[in-house]
């Protein structure tokens, strides 16, 4: 039963990250010490090492530590939120691997930097871990006091996973002082708290102390279908620790039910995790407990022996008493025939049992001393109570008192509390409103400058069209039958074709042809054959649309054919690409333009001229429901366009 019950003595972990979790992470570490250039101090990298040394917190203790060392390395030593993560890292990485007063040591340099920068999850984190470790080490009051400052936090912060922990390690200690009922409750508590968050290390932590617990009070059928589900989540979730956590108690239980064949079915399953777990870890050191102990109750004696000998090669994480692990040694030993060995090992043992025999019988010298000097001392008290009981009148006084004022403080204060709160309420509602009127606010303020820039392009193109283009055209036709020499007069009639033939391009860059009149396709192909180009610039369009191009609706094309206008005068001023490749295509329910060039980056005063072109782009874009996707490389820069239809 003991085994069952110190599988339960652990760190409550996250859950499991993704299988290329890993392969990510890596990735931004080496961007991030690309980025950082060989700097001794780089927060960046810092970052990424406090993300790897918690990925690999419950799944190899060694690991999670060399990258909180790695990231702790990097920072400044001053107090700051990453700092105490890589701090908490660490600690968690050492119990882990067994080693109790280093675990202690980083908890609390972890507990001083969450206080002094005021984080209360990481207040609370700190302080069940240091209850876990007092428990390990046979400290119940310390491990009592840090799960009742916790839980004050906890409760406080409403941290259904904290809260969890914190009922869950109760469980636990009350379990270990044999207050199994108490016990009972409050891992039935953690295990309904744990179940509304989504940790799923917590949860397994739950139902894992619950099964333990049940299998204490000797429930073993409840206790069978509780570790079960877990030993099944555990296994989804792909949590080695927690496979071989849960394994342990179920294992137990099911010997103690009789049931051989559901004991071999569970030690086949999780031997390929217990590789997986960290050597000299406590779920490890736990599972090869109850697996020797199984093997010994059913003459497997050499394999019990090869397990007791490596439990007994370890010193830190075993539950196992020494006396009682040489005892079954030597058992094992027997059972092999070994009678010599057997014999030499029960003689340690009683040396081992005697010694620590011996040193209980000295605390209890020292005990009964103590107890003569105290009874001594009472006769001398004796004397003083007369006087105290004088003082008493007016000490209840005292207290009736200073109780009546702190009861009317508290309420003050949880009044004044409680108008904080509202009042912090309704400052968030207001702002969520006022967020949502600038939204639509700048919307419709974009909406407006579009329209009015229509507007003024189609009058301009209007005035072009009907004014100038006339009176050029008449110019043109009187100059036509006029009869000056014929090489002038040939001369000026081209020019002032020229000049037609520019104003007219002028009139449609402004106003486009009436959608009623052509199609997108049309449109755009028309405005890229006729668009005037440097000469070393080729200019390539291409579409394709399965469904046509008849029934897009005017607002999107004529929106696209303005932002194509604007895309296309900045890459000419602005790109000196020699190569531009425009490509329209409709797919099942959108649009997709694309536009490629050869170009180089710009500078910074055309990055601030092309970011307001951009602008407008994303401007005329919301008001269609589109979007884009810019990416600049050394060989040009792609710009796509996706509307919805």
């Amino acid at each position: 039963m003991t085994g069952c019950l110190a599988a339960a003595c652990s760190f409550a972990a996250a859950a499991a990250a993704p299988a290329d979790e890993l392969e990510g992470l890596l990735g931004r570490l080496r961007r991030a010490e690309a980025m950082a250039g060989g700097a001794v101090k780089n927060d960046s990298v810092a970052s990424v090492c406090a993300d790897l040394s918690g990925y690999y917190n419950y799944i190899s203790a060694d690991s999670s530590r060399l990258y909180a060392e790695r990231g702790l390395a990097l920072l400044p030593d001053t107090p700051s939120e990453l700092h105490a993560t890589l701090l908490n890292n660490c600690a968690n990485a050492f119990f882990s691997a067994g080693d109790m007063p280093r675990a202690k040591e980083w908890l609390f340099r972890t507990l001083r930097e969450a206080e002094a920068l005021g984080i209360g999850s990481l207040r609370i984190d700190a302080l069940s871990a240091l209850g876990v470790v007092y428990r390990r080490c046979e400290m119940p009051d310390s491990a009592f006091v840090c799960y009742s400052r916790a839980a004050e936090l906890a409760e406080a912060s409403g941290e259904e996973s904290s809260v969890a922990n914190l009922y869950i390690n109760i469980a636990v200690l009350y379990a270990n002082t044999r207050r199994l009922d108490e016990a009972l409750v409050y891992a039935r508590k953690g295990l309904e708290r744990s179940l509304r968050s989504d940790e799923t290390g917590q949860q397994l932590y739950a139902y894992q102390t619950l099964g333990s617990i049940q299998v204490l009070l000797e429930r073993r059928e409840e206790a069978a279908a509780t570790l079960r589900d877990a030993y099944a989540l555990a296994v989804r979730a792909d949590m080695p620790t927690f496979v071989v956590k849960c394994a342990a108690p179920l294992i137990s239980n099911f010997t103690l039910l009789g049931r051989p064949d559901s004991v071999r079915r569970y030690i086949s399953l999780t031997e390929p995790y217990l590789g997986r777990v960290a050597p000299g870890s406590v779920e490890g050191l736990g599972y090869k407990e109850v697996i020797a102990q199984f093997y010994l109750n059913t003459g497997r004696y050499g394999e019990s022996l090869r397990l007791y000998r490596e439990l007994l090669a370890e010193e830190g994480n075993l539950a196992t008493p020494r006396p009682l692990l040489l005892n079954r040694i030597a058992r094992a030993e027997a059972g092999l025939g070994r009678y010599a060995e057997a014999y030499r090992t029960m003689a340690e043992c009683y040396a081992v049992q005697d010694s620590v025999s011996g040193a209980r019988f000295q605390e209890q010298l020292s005990d009964f001393s103590a107890r003569y000097d105290a009874q001594q001392k009472e006769l001398e008290i004796a004397t003083l109570r007369e006087e105290r009981a004088l003082q008493r009148v007016s000490t209840m006084r005292y207290v009736v008192w200073s109780v009546v004022l702190i009861v009317l403080l508290a309420a003050a204060v949880s009044l004044l509390l409680f108008l904080r709160r509202r009042q912090i309420a309704r400052g968030r509602a207001r702002e969520r409103e006022f967020e949502a009127f600038r939204r639509q606010t700048d919307l419709r303020l974009a909406r407006k400058y579009i329209d009015g820039l229509e507007a003024e392009r189609t009058r301009l193109a209007r005035e072009l069209h009907d004014g100038i283009c006339s009176d050029l055209l008449g110019l043109e036709m009187r100059m036509r039958h006029a009869d000056p020499t014929p090489g002038a007069q040939r001369e000026a009639v081209e020019l002032l074709a020229l000049m037609r033939e520019s104003v007219r391009n002028i009139s449609h860059e402004l106003m486009p042809p009436a959608l009623q009149y052509a199609t997108l396709d049309e449109m755009i192909g028309d405005y890229t054959s006729h668009l005037e180009l440097p000469p070393a610039v080729d200019l390539r369009y291409r579409s394709s649309s399965p469904d046509g191009w008849g029934d897009i609706p005017p607002k999107v094309s004529y929106e696209l054919y303005r932002i194509l206008q604007e895309v296309m005068s900045n890459l000419v001023r602005h790109s000196g690409a020699t190569l531009i490749d425009v490509e329209l295509r409709r797919e099942a329910r959108r649009i997709v333009c694309t536009v490629r060039d050869d170009g180089r980056a710009p500078d910074r005063r055309q990055q601030r001229t092309q970011g307001i072109g951009l602008r407008t782009v994303a401007d005329r874009l919301r008001t269609i429901g589109g979007g884009m996707r810019l990416e600049r490389t050394d060989t040009g820069t792609t710009l796509t366009l996706e509307i919805a239809l």
